[in-house]
């Protein structure tokens, strides 16, 4: 089960829905929320879909290999760096 929250950057404006914690699980399997620095765009990465565990996952925009872990309540917006605020109080969950 997963709750995703709308997050807004109070900088520039982009938004994303995702998960606050950066992982979640859906019919049982592992998701994580990343980074990707190249095309600076938030993925969500089935973690059981992974080329090899050890290594940090590929980007599936772009193919980058060098994602980071990213949630939108530590880290910053993406685009400008700004802060992330919650924008609402909608939630959507999921199984």
């Amino acid at each position: 089960m997963a709750t995703f929250y709308k997050y807004k950057c109070e900088r520039c404006g982009y938004t994303i829905s995702t998960e606050p914690t950066g992982k979640y699980a859906l019919l049982s399997r592992q998701h994580r929320t990343y980074l990707c620095k190249n095309c600076r765009n938030i993925v969500n990465v089935n973690e059981s879909m992974a080329r090899d565990p050890e290594l940090l996952p590929e980007c599936p925009v772009c193919g980058y290999a060098g994602l980071l872990p990213w949630d939108p309540v530590t880290c910053a917006c993406p685009k400008c760096g700004g802060k992330m605020i919650q924008d609402g109080d909608e939630a959507v969950q999921a199984d």
